[in-house]
């Protein structure tokens, strides 16, 4: 997954390592120099990844509780991204994709 901001991308990589377990990598990708690197130095993309390493984390923590509430079997119906449009447009492009890969 491409995390993309104003001045850098964030390169986020998963693996599955086990039953239930997934590694993650995430790798800071800023520039080198040109104007979205001007003024930055490398604390300040230390500093940077750091941020982003805090938020996700919290994000990956609500995905475990997700996934564990999930587990339980305690749902009789589930609302996928009620509020993600844009995960309603992924599934649809993908499931266009697989369909027209079928049909070839």
């Amino acid at each position: 997954q491409l995390l993309v901001q104003q001045d850098h991308v964030v390169w986020i990589t998963s693996q599955p390592i086990g039953p239930g377990k997934t590694g993650m990598r995430l790798v800071t990708l800023a520039p080198k120099d040109g104007p979205l690197a001007e003024g930055k130095d490398e604390r300040h993309w230390q500093h940077n990844h750091k941020i982003t390493m805090m938020t996700l984390q919290e994000d990956f923590d609500i995905g475990e509780g997700i996934q564990t509430g999930l587990a339980s079997g305690a749902n009789d119906t589930l609302t996928f991204g009620r509020f993600e449009g844009a995960l309603d447009t992924f599934n649809r492009s993908v499931a266009s994709f697989i369909d027209n890969e079928v049909a070839a």
